[in-house]
C-alpha cells in the first residue's frame, strides 16, 4: 500500500510542477512587456502625464527583472524553489525502483515525509500567486506609460534597455544551470526569438523533442511499442485535420466549459433563492466536477506524451548521434552546405520529411503560410534550430566529407 502511495506521490509532483510552467509563462509575459517600456519611463516615480508610481516599486521591479542574479540568489522566486524541491525529491525518489532492502518502516516514513511536504506546498502556490499577481500588476501600471513598441531597443544589444533585456534572459531556468558561462550566440538567438514570436508556452517543444531524434530510435527495438505508437500517432501527422482530431477533447471539453460558465451567470439573475440553490448544486455542479476529472484525464495523456517524447529524445542521444571520435551525427545538426548559405540540417532526408509535414499540420503555421508572410520550409528551419540552439549553443558545424 505504502507503495502504491509513494507512486500516487509522483502524480501530485507533476501536477506542481506544472503549475509552475504555468507561473513561469505569466512571469515571461510581464517581463518582457515591461523591457519593452523605455528606460526613462519605468523608472520615473512621478510623469507630467501616466500614472505615479513609488519609487520603491519602482526599484523592486527592476531587482526583480533586470538583474542577472540566479534565482537561487533572489527573494523573489522563493516559493518557487520550495514548490520545485520538493516536486524533484518526489519525483527523482520515484524514478528509480525501491531497493529490495527497503522495509515497511522506511515506506511509512518516506510516505509520511512527501506527505508533509506536499501540505505545505499550496501555502507556497499561494505565495508566489500574490508575488506574481503583483508583478503582473505594476507592470501594468507601466505599460501605461507609453504607446510605442521598444522592441528595437531591445535588440541592440549596447543600448541600455537591451543590455538589461539581455541581463533578465540570462536568468531564464534553461541558461541558469549554466550561469556562469552562457553562450553568447545562443543568448543572441533567444533574444531574437522572445522579441519576433513573444514567449511560448512551455509545452510547446514536445513534438520537437520527439522529431529531433534519429530514425533508427523509432523502431521497436529501441523503445517500447506502446509509448513508441502514441507518439507516432501524435506527431507523425501531416493534416491539419489530423491534429485537430488529437485536440478533439480538448475542443470539445472547452465549449462545455464555456457553455457551464455561462450556465453559472444565468443561475444567478433567474428564479427564486431556493431555485438557484437546487440548481447551481443538483444541475451544474455535477457537471462541473465531471469535467474536471476529464480535465485530468486529458492533462495526464498529454503530459505522459511530453515524457514519452524526452525519454525517446534522450536514447537518441545517447545511442545514435555519436560517433566513437566523439563528433555528433544527428541529422538536425546545423550545418553550411556552402561557405555564405543559410543553415540547414545536415541530413534533410526522411526525419526531416516527417518534421516538415508535422509542422505544416500545425494551424499557426497554416495561417502564416496561407497569408504570404513565409514560406514553410522557414518556419521548420526556425523551429528545428531553436531546439538544437538550446542544445549546441547555435553553433553551426561546417559539413565535411
Amino acid at each position: 500500500v505504502y507503495q502504491d502511495w509513494l507512486a500516487w506521490a509522483k502524480s501530485d509532483a507533476l501536477s506542481w510542477l506544472y503549475r509552475l510552467d504555468e507561473c513561469e509563462q505569466r512571469f515571461r509575459v510581464a517581463g518582457l512587456k515591461y523591457h519593452k517600456v523605455s528606460y526613462i519611463l519605468r523608472h520615473t516615480s512621478v510623469l507630467l502625464y501616466g500614472p505615479k508610481i513609488f519609487q520603491n516599486v519602482l526599484q523592486r521591479l527592476a531587482r526583480i527583472l533586470e538583474t542577472n542574479d540566479p534565482r537561487s540568489q533572489q527573494s523573489f522566486f522563493a516559493p518557487w524553489a520550495s514548490i520545485n524541491e520538493v516536486a524533484t525529491t518526489i519525483l527523482a525518489h520515484n524514478r528509480f525502483d525501491p531497493p529490495i532492502v527497503e522495509t515497511m518502516a522506511y515506506l511509512q516514513t518516506t510516505h509520511s515525509t512527501f506527505e508533509c511536504w506536499l501540505l505545505k506546498l499550496p501555502e507556497e502556490l499561494a505565495n508566489l500567486e500574490i508575488r506574481l499577481g503583483w508583478l503582473e500588476e505594476m507592470v501594468s501600471h507601466i505599460v501605461k506609460r507609453s504607446n510605442l513598441d521598444g522592441s528595437r531597443r531591445l535588440r541592440a544589444k549596447h543600448s541600455q534597455e537591451g543590455r538589461l533585456f539581455w541581463r533578465w534572459i540570462q536568468t531564464f531556468l534553461e541558461a541558469e544551470d549554466d550561469y556562469n558561462d552562457v553562450n553568447p550566440e545562443y543568448l543572441a538567438y533567444n533574444v531574437d526569438q522572445i522579441l519576433e514570436v513573444g514567449v511560448r508556452p512551455l509545452g510547446y517543444w514536445t513534438g520537437i523533442d520527439y522529431h529531433t531524434t534519429q530514425l533508427r530510435t523509432r523502431q521497436p527495438p529501441h523503445f517500447n511499442r506502446k509509448p513508441l505508437a502514441r507518439l507516432k500517432e501524435a506527431f507523425e501527422i501531416s493534416r491539419i485535420e489530423e491534429y485537430e482530431a488529437i485536440f478533439a477533447r480538448v475542443t470539445a471539453l472547452s465549449r462545455r466549459l464555456a457553455d457551464l460558465m455561462s450556465q453559472i451567470a444565468q443561475c444567478y439573475h433567474k428564479g427564486s433563492l431556493e431555485e438557484r440553490f437546487h440548481r447551481l448544486h443538483m444541475d451544474i455542479l455535477p457537471s462541473f466536477l465531471i469535467m474536471g476529472s476529464e480535465r485530468h484525464e486529458v492533462y495526464w495523456q498529454f503530459r505522459f506524451l511530453e515524457d514519452d517524447a524526452q525519454n525517446i529524445h534522450d536514447l537518441s542521444r545517447l545511442l545514435h548521434e555519436t560517433r566513437n571520435a566523439g563528433y555528433r551525427t544527428a541529422w538536425q545538426n546545423m550545418c553550411h552546405r556552402e561557405p555564405g548559405e543559410i543553415l540547414v540540417p545536415a541530413g534533410m532526408q526522411e526525419e526531416w520529411e516527417l518534421f516538415r509535414a508535422w509542422v505544416w499540420s500545425l494551424p499557426e503555421t497554416q495561417r502564416i503560410v496561407s497569408a504570404g508572410y513565409r514560406m514553410l520550409d522557414d518556419v521548420a528551419l526556425d523551429l528545428v534550430f531553436i531546439s538544437e540552439g538550446e542544445k549546441q549553443g547555435a553553433e553551426a558545424e561546417e559539413l565535411t566529407d
